[in-house]
């Protein structure tokens, strides 16, 4: 298992935030659990390349997917 630092973490957390999104809402839109979608804010998970693309998706780019290189 490979942990993100705390600056990657944030990127992602932020947009949430700042957006006003639950994230209940976020997971959904990226078809994952809210369960995934909260390992991956803390860093316990990293996401698969097709979530990171949904990410990338559901974020319209303000979120990069090289944030998560592993």
């Amino acid at each position: 298992i490979v942990k993100l630092n705390v600056k990657k973490i944030m990127n992602l957390l932020e947009y949430i935030e700042k957006n006003n999104v639950s994230r209940s809402a976020f997971a959904l839109e990226c078809k994952m659990s809210v369960s995934m979608l909260s390992r991956i804010l803390n860093g316990s998970r990293s996401p698969s390349r097709q979530l990171m693309f949904r990410i990338l998706k559901a974020t319209k780019g303000k979120v990069k997917i090289d944030v998560f290189n592993r």
